[in-house]
């Protein structure tokens, strides 16, 4: 290298590194008209903040506080109750501190970093971690990282603890969200249609459709709890129930319920583990800032 410097793609660079710095400036072009380059580049600043205003209807306060798992910063467990809900509700007392409330079994954990778009999560011996270009996991009987295993940028922290993230079902008329229980520190609010709150939880659509739950008369609703003081999510419990199998006309309800617990919002930062790789999109951008 001779030391002479170019005007490349705004700044001085030498002339030796002028030609790697154009390839990389056009393989990001191309991949950022492909999609493949993470969201967070192609849409800075996209997320509103989604704090909750109390004077807004049910189903509004509802939208904005399950937004907030999009893009802010806090802890969440996957929980599943050990002991079948026999009242069958998800219910009233979804906000309750008690010893009952400890009798459950935690499916999988999450620290989610949504300000950076990182999580990592953890489900047995199961450990992944995801960012804005891809996902990487390794599992305690393979030390070996699997990936980066699957680049998929457009895919949202929350689907990653088992939640698809479309909210804006919450603000279908027919979804009949409505308030279960309000006090100084609590609102309880329920999404009360039963294909709302399944296609809330699975992505799934239109479920009172199927044979299968006509037949089994299929019910389910979503309760969000809402801590009114620090304006954000405590937990969201879905409770479905069905009629049993058994044949004849003594057919009983059976009753379950799955929660996600909520804490740590804004004290939440999510590392990159050592096992995890750094892939190609973060290597080309890197090498043009």
């Amino acid at each position: 290298m001779d030391g002479r410097l170019s005007d490349v793609a705004g700044g001085m660079v030498p002339d030796g590194t002028r030609g790697r710095v154009l390839l990389a400036v056009l393989v990001v072009a191309s991949l950022a008209s492909l999609g493949v380059v993470g969201y967070r580049l192609a849409d800075p600043g996209a997320h509103a903040d989604h704090d909750l205003d109390f004077g807004e209807s049910p189903d509004e306060i509802a939208f904005d506080a399950l937004s907030q798992l999009d893009h802010r910063d806090y802890a969440v467990e996957w929980r599943i109750p050990l002991a079948p809900d026999d009242a069958g509700e998800s219910g009233d007392d979804a906000d309750a501190e008690s010893s009952a409330s400890h009798d459950y079994r935690v499916f999988l954990s999450a620290a989610v970093e949504g300000s950076q778009n990182r999580i990592r999560t953890q489900s047995g011996g199961t450990v992944l971690f995801a960012d804005e270009t891809c996902r990487w996991s390794v599992r305690s009987r393979a030390p070996e990282t699997d990936g980066p295993d699957r680049c998929d940028p457009d895919r949202r922290l929350t689907s990653f603890y088992g939640l698809p993230a479309d909210w804006s079902a919450v603000r279908r008329p027919d979804a009949n969200v409505s308030v279960v229980r309000e006090n100084d520190s609590t609102l309880v609010l329920r999404v009360n249609d039963t294909d709302a709150a399944y296609y809330l939880q699975t992505g799934t659509r239109k479920i009172t459709d199927g044979a299968f739950a006509r037949e089994r008369g299929l019910r389910a609703n979503l309760t969000l709890v809402v801590d009114k003081e620090g304006g954000h999510l405590r937990r969201l419990v879905f409770g479905q129930s069905a009629l049993s199998q058994t044949d004849g006309e003594n057919r009983t309800r059976e009753h379950g319920r799955t929660v996600y617990a909520f804490s740590k919002w804004n004290r939440v930062t999510v590392e990159r583990p050592d096992w995890a790789g750094y892939s190609l999109q973060e290597f080309l951008v890197d090498a043009t800032r």
